[in-house]
């Protein structure tokens, strides 16, 4: 067997280094014996029988402990939904259903490496008593998206120390989700729109609707059903009256999930910003009866269906709440996400495709970039030929970066990235050029950018 600190060779029991300190001392007490008597003591043999047998039952009980760690339960209890940036209390707890009694156990809960450790600690060491349970407690500080908890770590040793076992008990595996943060659009944002008569569920196009609009004079053709008689009667001319035509709007929000958008500190990196407006944005468009639809581009494509309703912003929010970090680029190109949101639309519905990515080339591997320009131009063209429209939001790494910077380090930063902006400027005006409207923003300039875009968009008819 190999020697270990800890016991790091896992599910194999290992001798430490106390293990090697007391075969050094056994040793040494012999050859002293050994060297001052010519014949071989009784008293030698004794101790030399009882630091075997010592030995031996040290390795026995320890055992004993492993094959009861195998079945131990772990069991995680907290607070439903978990909710990014809002720190929670995660509660342990590990029962030994076992008759056998755990020896100096060393118990860690590997939690995800994205979470930050607030209060508490995340690892115990305590004897599990037979048919005992034994429980600890600590806070986190989550991130957005699905994580693992990596299983329960568990060394055991004897109780002198000198046999050492590492495993990962069974089943403490655990996978988390953990909810955007809505981020609410603020009235300021809207206030334009809804003082311009468009209101808050209305799209301000003249039409035969249920809400009244204005009067205008009569014209040969006009309906006379809606000829203002009292107006007539005051002015001796006649006018009709004009209503406001509802109208829904049929919106496709595609997200970039890649490490392309995982730029910017930790909290507030591109994906996480993107997620916390659309989850908003969602909420606030349903409520006015629009019909949504999501697709999440990573390293598979999850596409939810249009719809509309409390049901619709669950399964949304719920999607953006399974997003995966990673560090591998995907190999579905965004132009096809795309193309399978097309399939699943309506007949004749007219849809606003909203696709959320960067066009920075430095957060790309080499080549990428200009793959993924060429499947948006050819998507974006077979979307105008189905009559549907799209837009491109792409956020600016840099400006997600330099947002926690200050003074000459700000400027510093800004001064080495500048190539990378105009990179991304010139990869935008490719795309207008084919009649590929695109929104580049900054992490301020987001959410009003993109609230003026959608409600401009209502206003025009389809």
């Amino acid at each position: 067997m190999r020697g270990s600190r800890t016991g790091e060779v896992k599910d194999e029991i290992v001798v430490t280094y106390r293990m090697m300190a007391y075969l050094l001392a056994v040793a040494t007490i012999i050859g002293l014996l050994l060297v001052s008597s010519t014949s071989v003591p009784v008293s030698l043999i004794y101790s030399l029988s009882l630091a075997i047998a010592y030995v031996a039952f040290m390795r026995f009980l320890l055992a004993t402990s492993v094959k009861a760690i195998h079945k131990v339960k772990i069991s995680r209890i907290y607070k439903k939904p978990v909710i990014e940036g809002d720190t929670f209390e995660l509660r342990v707890k590990v029962v030994n259903p076992t008759n056998t009694p755990i020896l100096y156990a060393e118990l860690s809960d590997h939690y995800p490496r994205l979470f930050t450790l607030v209060k508490g600690l995340s690892k115990i060491t305590a004897t599990l008593p037979a048919k005992g349970t034994l429980e600890f407690h600590y806070s986190l500080k989550p991130r957005l998206g699905k994580h693992w908890f990596r299983g329960m770590e568990a060394v055991l040793r004897d109780p002198l120390g000198i046999f050492a076992y590492r495993t990962v008990i069974p089943e403490s595996e655990e996978v988390f989700t953990v909810y955007p943060k809505q981020r609410p659009i603020p009235q300021k944002y809207l206030r334009g729109w809804v003082t311009a008569s468009l209101g808050q569920t209305k799209s301000g196009i003249k039409g035969l609707g249920n809400e009244f609009m204005m009067l205008r004079e009569y014209n040969y053709g006009d309906d006379y059903r809606f000829i203002d008689w009292k107006s007539m009667a005051r002015t001796g001319k006649p006018h009709v009256k004009v209503f406001e035509k509802e109208s829904s709007l049929y919106l496709v929000l595609v997200i970039d999930t890649s490490p392309a958008m995982m730029y910017g500190y930790l909290g507030k990196t591109m994906l996480e910003e993107t997620a916390r407006l659309v989850t908003g944005l969602i909420n606030y468009l349903i409520k006015r009866g629009d019909w949504v639809g999501l697709v999440l581009r990573g390293d598979k494509v999850r596409v939810i269906k249009m719809g509309r309703g409390k049901a619709q912003t669950h399964r949304i929010i719920k999607a953006v709440s399974n997003v995966e970090w990673s560090l591998n680029y995907p190999k579905v190109r965004l132009g096809d996400a795309v193309k399978e949101a097309i399939n699943t639309l309506p007949k004749r519905t007219k849809a606003l495709f909203m696709i959320f990515t960067t066009l920075d080339p430095t957060a790309y591997p080499a080549g990428a970039l200009d793959n993924e320009v060429y499947s948006l131009l050819s998507i974006c063209k077979r979307l105008k030929s189905l009559h549907h429209n799209a837009v491109i939001v792409s956020p600016l790494p840099e400006l997600y970066e330099v947002r926690e910077m200050r003074g000459i380090e700000a400027g510093l930063y800004i001064a080495s990235t500048i190539g990378g902006i105009k990179a991304a400027k010139e990869y935008a005006n490719t795309l207008r050029k084919s009649g590929i409207e695109v929104i580049q923003v900054g992490p301020s300039t987001l959410m009003p950018r993109l609230i003026k875009f959608v409600e401009n968009f209502r206003a025009i008819p389809l």
